[in-house]
């Protein structure tokens, strides 16, 4: 969704729109031509400078989970509700599968 982003493309197209249509639109727009591994890591990049961006105005810990409510209230698809400690878990698994530390800060940006 972050190339969709990048592009000011409408997120409703996001299943008709795969990674060769993609290219060819960053191609005709840009004249760059990437492959998916190229546009993956520029969408990355993307992602952990907007997270340093956050981070530096003030972003914490706390506001990247979810409203209390969610952990009180259940979920009406399964009746059940998401515990502090499995959001926790799944922030410090999304937090690792971004490469960012336990602090979810991405690494030194090399620019």
């Amino acid at each position: 969704m972050t190339i969709f982003d990048a592009f000011i493309l409408c997120r409703f197209y996001r299943d008709l729109y795969q990674w060769d249509t993609l290219s060819t639109i960053i191609k005709g727009t840009t004249g760059m031509e990437l492959d998916i591994g190229e546009m993956r890591s520029i969408a990355a990049s993307i992602l952990d400078n907007t997270r340093r961006f956050n981070l530096r105005e003030g972003l914490t810990l706390q506001e990247d989970g979810l409203p209390k409510r969610f952990f009180r209230e259940t979920l009406p698809e399964t009746r059940k509700i998401i515990t502090e400690d499995q959001m926790k878990q799944l922030m410090n698994d999304y937090y690792r599968a971004r490469g960012w530390n336990e602090k979810g800060e991405p690494p030194t940006s090399e620019f």
